[in-house]
């Protein structure tokens, strides 16, 4: 049994050698003892799979390099005498990034060998791409951006009044049927490629095939996920905001359970306000001495923190018509 935590990550490989590989996708009550390990300024994902791990690492976990925070997290790991598989990732998906990436499945192959005492079985390895594509028929909601917990996926399937897509960046993974070979040379060339032809993260150079996860007319809310002190993300957010016509809401993780309620009640209130136009019946034309000016639509944000409170009101045309601050800290005569 092997972890591993990244789409990238060649789990195929592992059940060739008759093993299963599981996504590590923890969600810890608080960061009580990796805050001894690390500041607490990186990737809050990464701080819960050290938290988790510490508690529990019974089986070998897999890594890439794609991002500073698992690098450090690896580092941390194996400084506690943890075995962690780590992957050199190409950010890009050229002939000399697959060859790259085909010596480092080369050397996985060989490290596991080692580590476990079992032998790879190419035949093993091209009976683990079974297709697990995500079906949707008709309207549906999308959840996209960076990872998200389990227990979060599941409530807000739950809650939502569409079906709900997993477009997350551990999510989108399809292959094509593997060539009928033994050869591990070929076998490893066309593996490399496809992985790294899968759907672009967001730390992937090339990023312009992720438009066919908004470009879709049955698409009718986005739920766009980001991680505390995650990198990457929160730039493709800010560009679908502006160009895209459905509604779309950001959430930010810190991975740990008091964390997830916050998201919950937010969550609710986006379906509440997709399941008025889903639900309501044609519109019909009336008459209203209501003052003009009182049929105009405004916006209310609110960022409520541990030091201050913040209000701002929108009209339509996005103007700002009002804006308070309130500092929350104690007054010290």
């Amino acid at each position: 049994m092997i972890d591993y935590v990244c789409k990238y990550a060649p789990m195929e490989i592992v059940k060739g050698f008759g093993e299963e590989c599981t996504l590590c996708n923890p969600l810890p009550d608080n960061f009580a003892a990796v805050d001894q390990l690390t500041h607490r300024n990186i990737c809050s994902f990464s701080r819960a799979l050290i938290e988790t791990r510490m508690k529990n690492s019974s089986d070998a976990l897999l890594l890439t390099n794609c991002c500073d925070s698992l690098e450090s997290a690896c580092d941390v790991l194996r400084s506690i005498n943890q075995t962690v598989f780590l992957l050199n990732l190409p950010h890009i998906n050229k002939h000399c990034s697959k060859n790259i990436y085909k010596n480092e499945l080369l050397k996985f192959i060989k490290d596991y060998t080692a580590y476990s005492g079992k032998n790879f079985d190419c035949a093993k390895f091209r009976r683990a791409f079974a297709q697990n594509v995500q079906e949707t028929d008709g309207h549906y909601i999308a959840v996209t951006g960076a990872r998200l917990s389990e227990e979060l996926m599941e409530f807000i399937k739950g809650a939502s009044p569409l079906p709900v897509k997993n477009n997350t960046c551990t999510d989108v993974r399809s292959f094509r049927n593997p060539p009928l070979t033994d050869s591990l040379e070929e076998l490893l060339e066309w593996y490399a490629d496809e992985l790294l032809s899968q759907t672009p993260c967001m730390r992937m150079t090339d990023i312009s095939s992720r438009k066919m996860l908004v470009n879709d007319p049955n698409l009718k809310g986005i739920i766009y996920n980001t991680v505390n002190f995650c990198d990457y993300y929160g730039f493709e957010y800010m560009k679908l905001r502006k160009q895209l016509t459905i509604p779309i809401i950001k959430i930010e993780t810190d991975y740990t359970t008091q964390g997830a309620a916050q998201l919950k009640t937010r969550t609710e209130a986006f379906f509440e306000n997709l399941k008025a136009p889903l639900t309501a019946p044609p519109a019909r034309k009336h008459f209203s001495t209501v003052h003009p000016r009182r049929l105009e639509q405004y916006t209310a944000g609110i960022d409520s923190g541990s030091t201050s409170t913040n209000v701002v009101i929108l009209d339509k045309q996005a103007k700002n018509i009002s804006f308070l601050f309130r500092s929350c800290l104690p007054v010290y005569m």
